[in-house]
């Protein structure tokens, strides 16, 4: 295990360590060699319970952990009671309460004096109430240290949240950092009220310059810096064709969706997210009209992964999709084939019972399996629908490709040609592509 406090003289820092790279170790040894007496630990749902075990495991220190239960009114209650026992504490908290007023009175009163924000990735928006109230909670605090696999990999602007509660001056403000990183076009987005003019970010600069803020903040360790010996990868891609009834209503959908119009005498596109989520919809099989039912109007990546599964040697295996619709059809056709379905999606959790089943399918929703799990169960895994988030796909892909995992990693992509599926394959390659050069620039000396 590295020593944190000699690879960076910064008392705050970003540590962007490859899965299974003992950040929650680092994080444990740092708080009790610097003394805290009360820490924060802010970190995604689904890891909550993963914290109180990590501790069990690498704390010395005889610390008083608490992990809330409940409604936010019971877990406040919770900490009510508890911030008033002594001893040293730690307090676990998910990013998806804490902007919460009654959650947010009492982290007041606990007035920790450490953060760990774990995966912190997940607070990268500039905008959003949690990503403001974690900042806000960094400004009181003596210490605060980040940990993530992805700091920033759907977009360079995400680096400014987490560098803000690592030393505000880091980036400067929001508005000069976009300024100086983005390159932006007008356009028009349609919503209820009507068209609303706005700048889209259409690409990025002054990368170097970026590299050279971050270096001396950001210690990244990748599977060069470990005695790691992972299996190979493959990536296949399983081409399907939507009937020429889905093509019909995608052709249509796509005409609504690359609409322009003129103002000030230029030609500006007009963006409307209700149509892309339709058209997303369709390459998956369902027409989503508004107000309906979604009803599918063509089941071709469903027989494609039905395919797949019946000629697939027996072994466990994971298919990943987005939408509700997907993961229903999914669990049907692995059932059909006799082959146990389990479930990993919003409050629905059938990991350890998959592990359990020497053959067992796990249909998980991307964002819901991205974050706190061990899949190296399975080496194979299949994408019957994805979304346009490179962070999601990059932790997904490493679920099953990290240590422990001892067969070559296979992931099968089906993929509806003509569509928006491609586009969004390329879109997210090329947004990992870029966070890969920053990563490398960083490492730079």
């Amino acid at each position: 295990m590295f020593d944190f406090a000699e690879s960076t003289p910064n008392r705050n820092a970003l540590l962007e360590v490859v899965m299974a790279g003992g950040k929650t170790r680092v994080a444990t040894d740092l708080a009790e060699a610097r003394g805290a007496q009360r820490v924060l630990v802010l970190c995604p749902a689904n890891v909550c319970g993963v914290w109180p075990y990590q501790l069990e495991e690498w704390a010395t220190k005889d610390w008083s952990v608490c992990s809330p239960v409940g409604s936010v009114k019971k877990k406040a209650a919770q900490l009510a009671r508890w911030i008033h026992e002594p001893g040293i504490k730690i307090l676990i908290l998910n990013y998806d309460i804490i902007w919460r007023g009654p959650i947010l009175a009492q982290v007041h009163r606990f007035k920790p004096d450490a953060l760990i924000a774990d995966e912190s990735q997940r607070v990268g928006g500039m905008d959003s109430k949690c990503a403001g109230a974690v900042r806000r909670i960094s400004q009181d605090v003596s210490w605060s240290l980040l940990l993530t696999g992805t700091a920033a990999e759907n977009s360079p602007l995400r680096w400014w949240s987490q560098m803000f509660m690592v030393d505000p001056t880091i980036l400067g403000s929001q508005w000069s950092f976009e300024t100086k990183v983005t390159v932006k076009k007008p356009i028009f987005v349609r919503g209820r009220g009507g068209l609303t003019r706005v700048d889209k970010v259409v690409g990025y600069k002054n990368e170097d310059w970026l590299a050279d803020r971050l270096r001396p903040y950001v210690l990244r360790l990748d599977e060069r810096d470990f005695d790691y010996d992972l299996p190979d990868q493959l990536h296949v891609t399983i081409p399907v064709r939507l009937s020429a009834k889905a093509m019909a209503e995608y052709g249509r959908l796509e005409k609504l969706a690359n609409q322009e119009i003129e103002s000030d005498g230029a030609k500006l596109e007009v963006r409307d997210c209700s149509v892309g989520a339709r058209m997303m919809a369709l390459c998956q099989g369902f027409d989503s009209s508004q107000g309906e039912p979604w009803k599918l109007l063509d089941d071709v990546k469903q027989r494609a992964l039905r395919t797949l599964l019946e000629d697939m040697e027996p072994g466990p295996v994971i298919v990943i999709a987005h939408f509700h619709a997907d993961l229903d059809a999914a669990f049907g056709i692995a059932a059909s084939l006799h082959r146990p379905p389990f479930e990993c999606r919003g409050g629905k959790n059938d990991i350890e019972a998959w592990k359990q089943d020497p053959n067992g399918v796990l249909v998980g929703q991307i964002r819901s399996v991205s974050l706190g799990v061990d899949l190296t169960h399975a080496h194979r895994l299949i994408f019957l629908g994805s979304n346009w988030d490179a962070e999601d796909f990059a932790q997904v892909v490493k679920r099953i490709h990290r240590p422990g995992q001892e067969h070559k990693c296979q992931y099968f992509h089906i993929v509806a040609t003509g569509t928006r599926d491609v586009v969004m394959r390329k879109t997210v390659a090329k947004k990992r592509r870029a966070a890969d050069e920053l990563r490398e620039r960083i490492r730079e000396q």
